[in-house]
């Protein structure tokens, strides 16, 4: 079940009509047309989070290595 919480925001009057018109271009009330924007701007937040993991996880070219070590050099310092 979804619950609905009332939250009052305080808009500039520019804003404030702005949303207006964006809700009737959209053919939505204006608390659609806002929960519309703020799930798409999370949305575009967390694939922002998601990609910047999976660069930090291709720059370590070296692999899981905290200290940047290859897997290669810690065998060749080890007698086996």
């Amino acid at each position: 079940m979804n619950t609905s919480v009332r939250k009052i925001f305080v808009f500039d009057s520019q804003v404030a009509e702005h949303l207006e018109l964006l809700a009737k271009e959209q053919q939505m009330s204006m608390t659609a047309a806002l929960q519309d924007m703020i799930e798409q701007a999370y949305i575009q937040m967390d694939n922002r989070k998601k990609i910047a993991i999976a660069k930090s996880l291709i720059d370590n070219e070296r692999g899981i290595f905290g200290n940047k070590k290859s897997i290669q050099s810690i065998k060749a310092n080890y007698d086996v």
